[in-house]
């Protein structure tokens, strides 16, 4: 039995896997170069956080998933393979996006 099914994350792990998170989508937004979308973002960002609070946050079920989840875009945009890195990006947002519907 893994660690994550049987809740042995530390905090402070996840704690650090979130910051990563944010951090690597804030990447992605301001590598396109346009303030105002990063702007745009940033703002959603925080409404969405404000209204979900913690089911927006990573937690001890969903960290080692979406942490794989970065790993294979990050593989995808070093293989410079845009279809590829299109396609991680939409199964992760679809991913996140079912976690933050399904956690209501």
């Amino acid at each position: 039995m893994v660690a994550q099914a049987r809740g042995e994350i530390p905090a402070e792990l996840i704690d650090r896997a979130q910051t990563i998170d944010w951090a690597m989508h804030d990447t992605i937004i301001d590598s396109l170069g346009n303030r105002i979308i990063s702007d745009a973002y940033r703002v959603n960002a925080i409404k969405i956080r404000l209204i979900k609070q913690e089911q927006t946050r990573l937690n001890d079920a969903v960290v080692v998933s979406t942490m794989q989840e970065h790993l294979r875009i990050i593989e995808a945009l070093e293989a410079r393979n845009p279809t590829l890195s299109s396609d991680v990006m939409r199964q992760h947002i679809e991913a996140a996006r079912k976690r933050a519907v399904d956690q209501t």
